[in-house]
Formats: C-alpha cells, structure tokens, sequence
C-alpha cells in the first residue's frame, strides 16, 4: 500500500509562499518535494514510485465542486496505473490545486488516502479541506530603493480580487520582465490575515519582495 503525503493547509501555505524563478521562467508552487538525503527518505522515494492499479475513487469535503468536476480536473480513472508521485502531480500541481488556488480558496488542501482491495486494486479516498474564499487586500513591494512603488501597476491583482494562484504568478512574471530586479530574487509573500478567517471572505496581503539590479 502506498503511504500518502500528508500536507496540512500551514504546511501547504508555506510552499505557497516560495516560487522560484530563474531567466524569467516561474514555476508552480504547492509540489510535495522529493529529496533523497538519507536512507529513509531513499525507501519513501521508492515507495512512492510503486505503480498501483487505481480502483475506485470517491471525495470527502468537498462543496465548491462536484466528485464529476474533480474527477474531470483529476483524469485518473479506475482501471489506469500510477504512483503515488504521479498522483500528487496531478492532486496539487495540476487541475484539481488549481480550481480552488485560482478561485480564491487559499487554504485548499487535499489528502490522498489509499486502501487496497484483495483484487489487487487501490481505491483511493481523497479528503479535501477547502477553507474560506480570501481576496487580495494590501499588495506591496519590498527591497527597492530606485524603482518607484508605482512599477506595481504591470502585476495582474488588483485590491478587492480574490485570491488567485495563476494572477500571482503572472505578476511575478511581469515584475520580473521589465528588467529592473534580479530575475530569481523576485518573489511573493502571502499574508493572510488570519483574524479575517471567519469572515464570508478573509484578507490576503502581498508582499513581493526584490533585489534590484
């Protein structure tokens, strides 16, 4: 059986916070990391790289979305082979991350939970924590002393948006392409504003934070 990644929301917020660019490229956030420092860590990657027939899958938590919308935005079906590597790549950093980052959940979460059947089967539980919707309050810029603070008018979020995954990153991408800051120093930091999680939206701060040239 294989042994599922387990991210809690802070935990899954704190990966949020680090995406890295390099030659003005920005990739995605919210992967597990895979490293193979010591012995342990060697067994869990090989584990995680076992090929499992997948059998029945169903959704626990879920409200935003439909078992058929996630099942689409997942496209794994019972019958097919994966890992459970392949199956987090598709779980938070394709699809189904990606209809709640973009839509303003902020504390997404999800929980693969497999069970393995005398058939040789894996049916797959997949518990989602969706959390409230955030939007875009303060949007800050941090580290410059020559380019002027008006240079946030090429990001994408605006005040009074919701969150969104893919806009923070294309503002990443734009601050990076007007040539000003060191391309693989320019990074987003997410501040929610935790007193506002019981609200009907919570507040989001962002800080970007650059180097200049």
């Amino acid at each position: 059986m294989m042994n599922p990644i387990i991210q809690s929301p802070l935990r899954k917020l704190k990966l949020l916070l680090i995406i890295p660019v390099s030659a003005g490229i920005l990739y995605a956030f919210a992967m597990p990391e895979y490293r193979n420092n010591t012995e342990t860590e060697a067994l869990n990657e090989n584990s995680q790289e076992t090929k499992v027939v997948i059998g029945n899958i169903t959704w626990e938590g879920n409200s935003v979305y439909t078992a058929d919308e996630l099942n689409k935005a997942l496209d794994i079906k019972k019958g097919d082979t994966y890992s459970q590597k392949q199956i987090d790549q598709q779980l938070y950093h394709g699809p189904v991350s990606d209809l709640y980052l973009n839509n303003g959940y902020l504390f997404f979460n999800v929980e693969p939970v497999p069970t393995k059947k005398s058939d040789g089967r894996t049916d797959f539980t997949f518990k989602i924590f969706e959390g409230g919707l955030y939007q875009f309050r303060k949007i800050e810029l941090r580290g410059n002393k020559n380019v002027p603070d008006d240079i946030l008018r090429v990001v994408s979020i605006r005040s009074g948006e919701l969150f969104s995954k893919e806009k923070l990153i294309e503002s990443t991408k734009s601050l990076v392409k007007t040539g000003n800051f060191v391309a693989e120093e320019v990074s987003p930091d997410v501040k929610p504003d935790l007193s506002t999680q019981g609200y009907t939206v919570g507040m989001v701060d962002i800080v970007f934070n650059v180097v200049e040239k």
